[in-house]
């Protein structure tokens, strides 16, 4: 009976390593990311050769993991990208560069809005228009790289 116990435990072992060591499928990070789109812009020729115009993209992250941290987002469509928010300083309402990134709530979100948080494109090397869409690449510190497409629309629908 020993014998039997002693052998079924180095088999599971065995086992357990040998289906470890294959990879398998990732972990999910449990981070989704819902309601994205980008402001349109209106770039004029002037505009586009003077090193273009902004925009801003706004998105809902929702987490059901462990808490996660959005570090850093990156598009073809502008010269950087930066993570902003708005805050009212002295009566008026300034945006200025996240520092750290945002952190995103385990079990919790993080709503990127008008007015708030956002992804921040400057320098657009192309106009944005109504129906475009173009591709994001958002950073988590613990879920790496995850790459959303971006819907353009007006900011006022």
């Amino acid at each position: 009976m020993k014998r039997k116990l002693i052998l079924f435990g180095v088999l599971g072992i065995l086992i357990a390593t040998s289906l470890s060591a294959c990879g398998g499928t990732p972990a999910p990070t449990g981070l989704t990311i819902t309601d994205v789109w980008a402001r349109a812009s209106a770039m004029s020729t002037d505009a586009m050769e003077m090193g273009g115009k902004n925009s801003a993209v706004y998105m809902k992250i929702n987490n059901d993991g462990a808490a996660d941290k959005l570090v850093q987002a990156t598009s073809t469509v502008a010269a950087s990208t930066e993570l902003h928010t708005v805050e009212m300083k002295d009566g008026v309402m300034q945006m200025r560069p996240v520092e750290g990134g945002i952190d995103v709530p385990a079990r919790g979100a993080v709503e990127l809005k008008p007015g708030g948080l956002h992804v921040m494109l400057i320098g657009l090397h192309q106009d944005l228009k109504p129906g475009d869409t173009f591709n994001l690449k958002l950073t988590f510190e613990k879920a790496g790289v995850m790459e959303i497409p971006v819907p353009v629309r007006a900011l006022v629908q």
